[in-house]
């Protein structure tokens, strides 16, 4: 996006586009979002102080009795914060990636005010729960298109389906 944008206009847009803001609720799917999608420079803008801090929203937000969750209402339970952070103040109740170089801690969760007046981000990171939704007729794990794609010869016949799950 080109253009500055609040965490509620992220989380909208995520929302409008059929998913929602990222949710990196465990260590694995953290660590998995900043090495694949949010280590891309385009997402990332330089705070005040020249630091390439300011990055995409994440699904984070402070309820009105202070505590943290994510939009999706997966469990708050492995944390990421970037250090000094999550800050005790009423107007922190937002959150983005902060620090791309690592600087301090890494790329991290950092809090921040909403509506933020100062340093919005510029991007955002969508998540979509379509997995379980899509077909994988092995029960594997792995969607079956995909086990086609990177494998040809699972498909011999050419109909989209695995041959394992065929019905003949």
């Amino acid at each position: 996006i080109e253009n500055e944008l609040q965490w509620e206009t992220a989380n909208d847009l995520a929302i409008n586009m059929g998913g929602h803001l990222a949710t990196p609720s465990t260590n694995a799917e953290n660590t998995w979002v900043k090495s694949t999608i949010a280590n891309d420079p385009d997402l990332w803008r330089p705070d005040v102080n020249n630091c390439i801090c300011r990055g995409p929203y994440l699904g984070g937000y402070k309820e009105p009795n202070g505590v943290w969750t994510w939009v999706d209402g997966s469990v708050w339970s492995d944390t990421d914060w970037h250090p000094g952070k999550p800050w005790d103040v009423s107007q922190d109740q937002g959150m983005r990636l902060w620090d791309l170089h690592g600087n301090n801690n890494g790329d991290a969760w950092r809090t921040i005010g909403l509506p933020l007046a100062d340093q919005p981000s510029y991007s955002f990171i969508v998540e979509w729960d379509i997995l379980p939704t899509l077909p994988d007729c092995n029960s594997n794990g792995v969607i079956d298109s995909c086990e086609i794609d990177e494998n040809p010869s699972l498909d011999c016949n050419g109909n989209g389906l695995l041959d394992t799950c065929d019905i003949t």
